[in-house]
């Protein structure tokens, strides 16, 4: 899938332009730890008010970001 990894590419290089090299190193090693569930929960984080109940009713059991991984989202952009 040749086009997942230019999409791939095109949002690290996006990413890359509004971070200095520290600081996107330092976000690429955090997410690296990231497991599956809270990658999941972060991006669902982002979209509360569209997804709604969507989650639980189809039984997700997603485990939810914490305070400070959302805001630590929150200043890199993630959820815009």
């Amino acid at each position: 899938m040749v086009w997942v990894a230019r999409m791939n590419e095109e949002a690290v290089s996006v990413v890359r332009a509004q971070l200095d090299n520290a600081a996107f190193d330092e976000a690429w090693e955090k997410g690296e730890r990231r497991t599956a569930d809270a990658a999941v929960g972060l991006a669902l984080d982002c979209h509360t008010e569209q997804l709604g109940d969507l989650p639980r009713l189809l039984g997700l059991a997603i485990t939810q970001s914490s305070p400070k991984e959302r805001s630590a989202s929150d200043q890199m952009g993630v959820c815009r």
